[in-house]
């Protein structure tokens, strides 16, 4: 857990600030400079965060959840420049992007791409829905019981993007894509160096984030490259070696 994941921790965690004060408080943290002038619809898009996920922790972790959304915010504010989609619907389609794959984290609550849009524009709610892992449902669907189906969507989520690709928020889907694989790339490591086997389950291996993370990086590599393909890929080799420990 990096410093920075442990100050958003801690801003999330304060029961004495409300809402408004913590969004304040992370967009100072994580933005900075790196933002569109107008800051307000991000501001906005902070506090409706926490107020959603409501202190929802990771799944192998203490960590809020909320602090995956705000990294992955960060990574293209500070790398969105290099791609050329530096701007208000990018970030917040980032601070976003899992909101209607996250059910389980936000206690059923049922976010719908309407109301992404009424909130925020139709142009987020595009991008967050070109984002979402819509064959989550192949996991349990009898037919696919043949298959690894964790990697058979997988590998149509990265297709699902392809298929995007003339679409005119392609390169903000792209970038995003690849600034949450980043993070998550690194909070896997993490979490595997803390608890070890704790973090699998009987559904997804080691031997499937890492055949799963090069897959990623082929992709970001053919269709992004730049600085996040490269973080991607180094974080990637930092993960095997710690995966490579844990029998």
């Amino acid at each position: 857990m990096n410093e920075k994941k442990q100050v958003m921790a801690a801003i999330l965690n304060n029961i004495k600030i409300d809402n408004q004060t913590k969004a304040e408080q992370l967009f100072a943290l994580l933005l900075n400079s790196n933002c569109p002038p107008d800051p307000g619809p991000i501001l906005k898009m902070v506090s409706w965060m926490i107020d959603t996920y409501d202190g929802a922790l990771c799944r192998h972790s203490p960590l809020p959840a909320l602090t995956h959304s705000l990294s992955v915010m960060q990574l293209v504010a500070t790398h969105g420049s290099e791609y050329g989609c530096l701007n208000l619907d990018t970030i917040c389609s980032a601070l976003g992007h899992d909101l209607l794959d996250d059910d389980e984290l936000l206690d059923k609550k049922k976010i719908s791409y309407e109301e992404i849009g009424y909130k925020f524009g139709r142009n987020v709610a595009y991008v967050i829905v070109s984002l979402s892992d819509h064959n989550k449902k192949l996991d349990h669907d009898s037919q696919f019981q043949h298959l690894n189906t964790w990697r058979t969507r997988k590998a149509m989520y990265l297709r699902g993007m392809e298929e995007r690709l003339t679409q005119p928020w392609a390169q903000s889907m792209l970038v995003i894509a690849c600034a949450d694989k980043v993070d998550n790339c690194q909070r896997l490591t993490w979490e595997a160096k803390q608890y070890q086997k704790n973090i699998w389950n009987k559904a997804v291996s080691p031997k499937d984030w890492l055949w799963y993370y090069q897959l990623s990086i082929d992709f970001f590599n053919k269709h992004l490259g730049g600085h996040l393909s490269s973080l991607l890929t180094e974080d990637y080799k930092k993960m095997v070696k710690v995966f490579k420990l844990i029998k």
